[in-house]
């Protein structure tokens, strides 16, 4: 993170003053991802390594001296202490060492991959989303950040998952308070005082937008959510 924060802030301002430029250096803002331990982390750690084969810049016979990858380094005895080549080389269960290394390198000639239409599907699941990770992983983490406060500023397509989860959690709290289920929304009149005094804490307490509590709640058009609630304030 601090080295992402580093190359869009300090080298996109030394790259401008350097080539007479102004504006962002890097298109769009820079993404973290959630990686489980084990199999995940690993077929990330390889789909970052074979970027360079796929793309046809380096032969996979040459990857391990292509200078613009870090793939060569995790061959020396002692790696930079930013690279943890134990994290990904324990689940092949090989040893963190050179040995191990030659080991992976072995594995990796069989994870090449030049079909395009794979190549998509790996760069959808490796550079989109919130986390790569098992379902069960994902669950956990979700019941987590849910029983935390939503932190400000939350946005794009990545936290979507966990932002929704705290809405849901946050609703079915004020239906149970209410002695109300979600098949008494569906038969209530979309503006049933009780749906509106619902809409109305929900608003205050999270972001949850109005066309996700009318559907939830069966208000019909989500301006109509906006409406009650000030016609009842």
């Amino acid at each position: 993170m601090q080295g992402m924060r580093w190359l869009q802030g300090t080298f996109g301002i030394r790259f401008n003053a350097f080539r007479g430029e102004r504006g962002h250096v890097f298109q769009s803002r820079y993404r973290s991802l959630v990686i489980e331990e084990g199999r995940p982390l690993l077929g990330l750690v390889n789909y970052i390594h074979l970027n360079p084969v796929r793309a046809g810049i380096v032969t996979m016979a040459k990857l391990r001296k292509y200078e613009w990858s870090s793939y060569p380094k995790f061959f020396q005895p002692r790696p930079p202490e930013s690279l943890s080549r134990g994290r990904f080389l324990s689940a092949l269960e090989f040893p963190d060492s050179v040995a191990g290394m030659r080991q992976y390198a072995r594995q990796l000639e069989f994870a090449e991959e030049s079909n395009p239409a794979v190549r998509d599907s790996l760069a959808k699941r490796y550079c989109r989303g919130w986390a790569v990770a098992s379902e069960e992983y994902r669950r956990d983490l979700k019941k987590m950040y849910a029983e935390l406060e939503e932190p400000a500023g939350w946005g794009g397509r990545e936290v979507a998952e966990l932002r929704e989860e705290i809405w849901e959690r946050a609703l079915n709290a004020l239906m149970r308070r209410a002695g109300k289920t979600k098949a008494n929304a569906l038969r209530a009149p979309k503006g049933a005082k009780w749906k509106v005094s619902i809409a109305r804490e929900l608003r205050s307490r999270s972001t949850a937008t109005n066309a996700w509590i009318a559907e939830r709640l069966s208000m019909g058009h989500p301006t109509r959510v906006c409406n009650l609630i000030r016609a009842n304030m």
